[in-house]
């Protein structure tokens, strides 16, 4: 299997480590990866929440007339 990871891509973790108050190296160790992986739980978290709070009839009532 041969990946590829570029520059842009080593600069695009190391932003989300800084984000996440990481040293920003643009390597994925153990730190990163477990940052990772805590950032997309919430992110899924935060969208189920947000679709669980959707109230179809009023919402669709109010768009469509």
């Amino acid at each position: 299997m041969v990946s590829v990871y570029g520059s842009r891509t080593g600069a695009a973790v190391s932003e989300f480590q800084e984000d996440q108050g990481l040293f920003a190296d643009g390597i994925i160790g153990r730190q990163t990866w477990n940052a990772m992986l805590n950032f997309e739980a919430a992110t899924e978290d935060e969208v189920i929440e947000e679709e669980s709070t959707f109230d179809s009839e009023t919402d669709l009532d109010s768009v469509v007339e």
